[in-house]
């Protein structure tokens, strides 16, 4: 390829190949496509690998097992079986109200158990002064704890179960 001469912006006498002809090669072109690009290589589709139990945290243990749950689920029944969930549309929240407890409905719901402040206090999950303070009537049960005591109320021989499974274990 022909050279021309030519001077840089300092006045210095260079050389740079002659203006090429269409379909020549020139100094950007090459085999690879662009000067120092290299082509893209084909990627394969391969899934990386399923980390173990041990590797994936406590969040994405329940997110995996949630989305197989849901995957077995519509496999085996399609949405359908979904739509079957229970949902706040198919329940009427009224029904979980609880009525507020009064003092002497807290003692005789700790009488059945057969326990005692302390030992009612850990069960719920309270302090015992709150105990001491919902049987002499200076406070009243709300929220979870009044929901807790009605389950107790409902169901007081699997409550006197779990507690002697706790005594038993020491």
């Amino acid at each position: 390829m022909p050279m021309t001469v030519r001077k840089d912006h300092a006045g210095k006498v260079g050389s740079s190949p002659a203006i090429k002809k269409a379909g020549e090669p020139g100094p950007l072109s090459s085999p690879k496509g662009i000067k120092g690009q290299r082509p893209r290589k084909a990627t394969s589709k391969v899934p990386p690998p399923k980390p173990s139990p041990e590797q994936s945290s406590p969040i994405g243990t329940r997110l995996i097992a949630g989305m197989e749950s849901l995957l077995a689920t519509t496999k085996a029944g399609g949405l359908a079986a979904v739509d079957k969930k229970v949902t706040i549309r198919k329940v009427r929240v009224a029904k979980f109200e609880v009525p507020p407890l009064d003092k002497r409905q807290v003692v005789a719901i700790r009488d059945s158990l057969g326990v005692s402040q302390p030992v009612f206090a850990g069960l719920i999950g309270v302090s015992p002064a709150l105990v001491r303070a919902w049987e002499q009537g200076t406070k009243l049960p709300a929220g979870v704890a009044l929901r807790f005591l009605a389950e107790v109320r409902h169901n007081p021989e699997y409550w006197k179960g779990r507690v002697k499974e706790a005594t038993s274990r020491d």
